[in-house]
């Protein structure tokens, strides 16, 4: 799933199912979990304003990451209190 230049940039090969789990993967995917959030509240932000749209609609894999998506209700990125998940309707970005 990963290549020699991916694990050059991260500091290893990925972590083995049957390993332990170390302080250096820990702290992967903590800084993976923050950048996520990040960009999914810059996201909302960017969308609320450019539509005006009340409502936002998140499908896929992201949208299921419940912290990053939950972050946008305190800091206001969406005008209704709550953001719902519908696979029904889908967003494409480039």
């Amino acid at each position: 799933m990963t290549n020699d230049r991916f694990d050059d940039l991260f500091g290893g090969p990925p972590h083995q199912s049957e390993e332990r789990v170390t302080q250096r993967e820990m702290d992967l995917a903590a800084s993976f979990q923050a950048v996520t959030e990040e960009v999914v509240l810059r996201l909302t932000r960017v969308l609320a304003r450019d539509t005006g749209a009340a409502n936002l609609c998140l499908a896929g894999g992201v949208a299921l990451n419940c912290v990053a998506v939950g972050n946008c209700l305190p800091r206001k990125a969406a005008q209704k209190p709550s953001l719902e998940i519908d696979y029904k309707e889908v967003f494409e970005f480039d």
